[in-house]
Order: C-alpha cells, then sequence, then structure tokens
C-alpha cells in the first residue's frame, strides 16, 4: 500500500509577508513553507522591527505571533491600523499563538484568522490563501 500522497500547497507567488515571530524555530519552519508556496518572507523577531520594516516595504500579508518580547500582536494591529493604506494599514494580519486565551481581547483588533500553535504549516498556507482571496483549500474525502 502506498503512502497518501502529500497535499497540495497553494500558490502564494507574488505575495510578500511579513513574519512577526519571536521563536526562532518556528520563524523558520514558517519561512520554509512559505517560500515553497512561492512566498517572499520578511521575517522579524519584534514589534520595534516590524515596525521599521513595515514603514519601508509594506507586505501583502502579515503572520503575527500575539505574544512577543516587546508587546503584543494586539498592539501591533492598533499601531497598524493608524497607518495609511499605502503604508500598510490596510493589510491582512493572520494571528497565531500558543496561548489561545488571548484570542478573545485580540479579535477586537481586526485580525483576519487565528491559528492556534502548532500551527499546521499547511492550513498556515492556505489561510493566507484565503484571506488574500487566492483560493481555499479543496475538501479532503472521509477516511
Amino acid at each position: 500500500m502506498s503512502a497518501p500522497a502529500a497535499e497540495p500547497l497553494p500558490d502564494l507567488h507574488g505575495i510578500a509577508v511579513m513574519l512577526l515571530e519571536d521563536n526562532g524555530d518556528f520563524r523558520d519552519a514558517v519561512e520554509a513553507i512559505l517560500r515553497l508556496c512561492g512566498a517572499r518572507t520578511n521575517p522579524v523577531a519584534s514589534l520595534a522591527e516590524a515596525r521599521a520594516l513595515l514603514g519601508a516595504a509594506p507586505p501583502h500579508v502579515v503572520v503575527s505571533d500575539l505574544v512577543l518580547p516587546d508587546g503584543t500582536g494586539a498592539d501591533f494591529m492598533e499601531w497598524l491600523r493608524e497607518l495609511p493604506a499605502d503604508q500598510g494599514g490596510a493589510v491582512a494580519v493572520v494571528a497565531v499563538t500558543a496561548f489561545p486565551h488571548y484570542f478573545p481581547a485580540a479579535r477586537t483588533k481586526g485580525f483576519a484568522a487565528y491559528l492556534v500553535k502548532p500551527v499546521d504549516l499547511a492550513e498556515l498556507c492556505w489561510t493566507i490563501a484565503s484571506v488574500l482571496g487566492r483560493g481555499h483549500r479543496a475538501p479532503t474525502a472521509p477516511s
């Protein structure tokens, strides 16, 4: 019996993703899968780095941890939404955290989607594709 076929990943060619994550191992794994999908990535580990980079080149989407060394993902969203749209103020943000009790407070901030760590990396890619209107994951057949 052969192994099940790997699930196809969405096409994210041409998409710029800022990855705001302080855990280096998780950041590296997410960056690798996003590149497999064709996305360009800009990894940063703090709010200060994200703010500096965002002003220089707004991405299409941000994947943001909710718990960071110099603040929270909610703090980032508040700051982001004060920017003009052409400077990143309208960019979609996907929240990821190992602490789902942060979701209720974050829900009022305007995140496009929420995922709990450990994150299925294919699901993260499909979430980004969906948020950007680039398709949805095909339904899986029941086993």
